[in-house]
């Protein structure tokens, strides 16, 4: 485990922080442990995600933000934790890869899978995570 800048005291906040395992999830998992803060680090995207977690002190559980039952997995982990001062709800997920052109990126190459999934991921990880 990396060590932290400063160490978790009682009055460390509690981040959550979805889309820990990569880019910019990644990056605010590892800074707000730095700072001494308890970081709840979510993802699907299990062995980055808990590289992640190891790599800086932060606790990791898998979590489909689109699932409502593995939110409720979230809450009770977070009755162990303490109530999140924090919330990043940062994970997010495209129907076309990056380097697409825009021309490529269009809605009638998309199937109802793809939508459905994009929208839980984009929209419905969002408000579960709010609520």
């Amino acid at each position: 485990m990396a060590r932290r800048s400063r160490p978790i005291t009682e009055n460390s906040s509690v981040w959550v922080v979805t889309g820990a395992a990569s880019g910019i999830g990644a990056s605010v998992t590892r800074s707000v442990a730095a700072m001494g803060q308890r970081v709840l680090a979510l993802d699907v995207a299990d062995k980055d995600g808990q590289a992640v977690a190891q790599s800086c002190g932060a606790i990791y559980e898998h979590c489909d933000v689109g699932s409502v039952s593995d939110w409720q997995k979230v809450v009770e982990r977070l009755s162990e934790l303490g109530a999140p001062t924090n919330i990043h709800l940062n994970a997010g997920i495209q129907i076309a890869p990056p380097e697409a052109p825009l021309t490529e990126y269009q809605f009638d190459a998309m199937s109802i899978d793809r939508y459905r999934r994009m929208m839980s991921v984009n929209v419905d990880g969002v408000v579960f995570g709010l609520q």
